[in-house]
């Protein structure tokens, strides 16, 4: 039905207050009240309290929306504008401790420079100072030749003595020099000798297969071999090296008479702690009880000499002094990177 309003169902009421029942239809007389007001008008009024809090809470809840959204707005903002003044603020400190570090670089750089300077300034003082012991020794020596001449008086043979003798003394020191050229030279007919003799039997040899090795003799270590050999570029080389090896590897190490290359030198130490205390090697690195023999005829090609700080520093290292907490040092060392084939592998004791 339709929803009344008060004045309808004020006009119903008094309609059906005066009206004779009898004489009025029943279907004509309005319906009943609660039911002329209807299912929707009885929630609409039950609802009522309901629906004034939800409007209240709504309210609420939207009032309570706006102040959040407003606080982050806030906060936000607030944010920002902290980021935009730190940011300066950031950016100087990054700039101050990159304006730092290149100074401290800058340093770091004069000082090797002045470093380097110093090493040349002492290379030239000492080159000076030489020249000029040298120089005074020579005008020295001038000066009493002279003397002792003048004493000889007019005595010929007297000054022709003393005059003689630094000739003779010349002749002695050049005599000494053409002796190092000529063992040099005796190092050089040796090796030589040794080159013809091993051309001479493999030339006799040749065409006789079953007398061939297996191993090629390239590979072989003659019985009899110079003491030295000679480079191209007249570095003379010792022709018997010793590598000094952790004991761990003994048995690898005898079964196949090799190893890789790495440091090695030419003196033959007996026992494990001259080799480490000589080679400034810490215990901890290796015991040094495993000493290889070799031919340096297969390294001379590929040797050199490291780097100080085990090959990290800028340095060359040819006698170890690295590291004097380990040792005294003062051992030649080169390093060979490749396998060293060895013709005697001995496990030392170590004291």
């Amino acid at each position: 039905g339709e929803r009344l309003s008060n004045e309808r169902y004020r006009e119903l009421y008094a309609t059906v207050e005066k009206s004779n029942p009898t004489e009025v239809p029943w279907n004509a007389l309005p319906k009943p009240i609660s039911a002329q007001l209807g299912k929707e008008n009885i929630a609409l009024v039950s609802d009522g309290e309901n629906l004034f809090w939800k409007t209240i809470v709504d309210g609420a809840k939207f009032t309570a929306g706006v102040a959040i959204a407003a606080g982050a707005t806030v906060a936000e903002v607030a944010e920002g504008a902290w980021t935009a003044v730190s940011h300066p603020v950031s950016t100087v400190a990054g700039v101050g401790e990159t304006l730092a570090e290149g100074i401290w670089n800058v340093g770091e750089s004069s000082y090797g420079l002045y470093k380097a300077d110093n090493k040349i300034d002492y290379f030239l003082d000492g080159t000076v100072e030489n020249f000029n012991a040298i120089s005074g020794k020579i005008s020295d020596k001038i000066e009493d030749t002279k003397a002792n001449a003048a004493a000889c008086g007019d005595d010929f043979i007297c000054k022709g003595v003393i005059y003689g003798k630094p000739i003779t003394d010349t002749a002695t020191y050049t005599a000494g020099a053409v002796g190092g050229v000529k063992t040099l030279g005796t190092v050089g007919r040796n090796f030589g000798k040794s080159a013809d003799n091993l051309a001479e039997g493999v030339g006799k040899n040749a065409g006789k297969v079953e007398n061939i090795s297996p191993t090629p003799a390239v590979d072989t270590i003659p019985a009899s071999r110079p003491d030295y050999y000679v480079k191209p570029n007249v570095d003379v080389v010792p022709s018997t090296g010793y590598r000094y090896m952790k004991s761990e590897y003994a048995e690898e190490t005898m079964r196949t008479m090799q190893a890789p290359g790495s440091y090695f030198g030419f003196n033959k130490y007996d026992t494990a702690a001259e080799a480490r205390d000589a080679y400034q090697i810490a215990p901890e690195w290796s015991d040094a009880r495993l000493r290889g023999e070799f031919d340096t005829l297969q390294v001379i090609d590929g040797m050199y000499v490291p780097k100080s700080r085990g090959g990290t520093g800028p340095d060359l290292e040819p006698f170890a002094t690295s590291y004097p907490e380990h040792g005294k040092g003062g051992a030649q060392q080169f390093m060979y990177e490749g396998t060293i084939k060895f013709n005697k592998v001995d496990l030392l004791e170590n004291e």
